[in-house]
């Protein structure tokens, strides 16, 4: 596209503004792909960090349950 566009432009006399726009365009796009990339990332890392605390609770819970067991 980004082709076309300086083709057009130069054609047209108005390279300038169109590579503005250009580069406008590829901003935008280019905000758009973190923004997605930070919405897939956020709940996995959430989901990791949930795995990480649960794994710690059960590692200090199980000795604990298997000592109450044992005088039981």
């Amino acid at each position: 596209m980004m082709l076309y566009m300086v083709a057009s432009g130069e054609k047209s006399g108005q390279l300038g503004t169109l590579m503005v726009r250009a580069a406008d365009n590829q901003e935008t796009l280019q905000q758009n792909r973190i923004a997605l990339t930070l919405s897939i990332f956020e709940p996995a890392l959430i989901i990791t960090m949930a795995l990480i605390v649960l794994f710690i609770v059960v590692s200090v819970l199980q000795p604990l349950l298997q000592l109450n067991s044992m005088i039981n």
